[in-house]
């Protein structure tokens, strides 16, 4: 329990305290069980202003893009749209140049795009097949 807590300083003196002091990452059981491991990695600066940035926060939310094209690709070909598939292939393929030429390499972004432009050209294909069938369909029941 803490024996005298400082409000200005919100530090407490007492068992509570040496407990805390044991805890930090400079010194103490923490630091000794991850030594060179993950959890110490997670703790550098540098990551933390990695995550916080948007060189994180933006490949990661563009994975809901993969995410809704790979829902797509369960649905009829009528329901996907043709344009808007063509524009998402060429947004991948622009944006995958840009994550490989921006400094440092943003190699998050280039996963979340190449992903994006593998489910897009997927769905790109089976509308087009879809259209070329529905055309033969068409012109084979149109002809005499």
């Amino acid at each position: 329990a803490c024996r005298y807590f400082h409000p200005i300083s919100l530090q407490c003196e007492g068992r509570l305290a040496d407990l805390f002091s044991q805890l930090t990452f400079e010194s103490g059981p923490i630091s000794e069980m991850s030594t060179g491991g993950p959890l110490r990695s997670l703790m550098t600066k540098e990551w933390r202003d990695y995550f916080f940035s948007t060189h994180f926060w933006g490949p990661a939310a563009n994975w809901g893009l993969v995410l809704a094209g790979i829902i797509d690709a369960d649905k009829p070909a009528e329901k996907i749209s043709g344009p808007m598939t063509t524009a998402l292939c060429i947004y991948s393929g622009l944006f995958m140049r840009f994550a490989w030429q921006v400094q440092p390499r943003n190699m998050l972004l280039l996963a979340c795009h190449g992903s994006n432009e593998t489910v897009q050209l997927y769905l790109l294909q089976k509308k087009i097949r879809h259209e070329m069938a529905k055309t033969k369909t068409e012109s084979a029941t149109h002809s005499p």
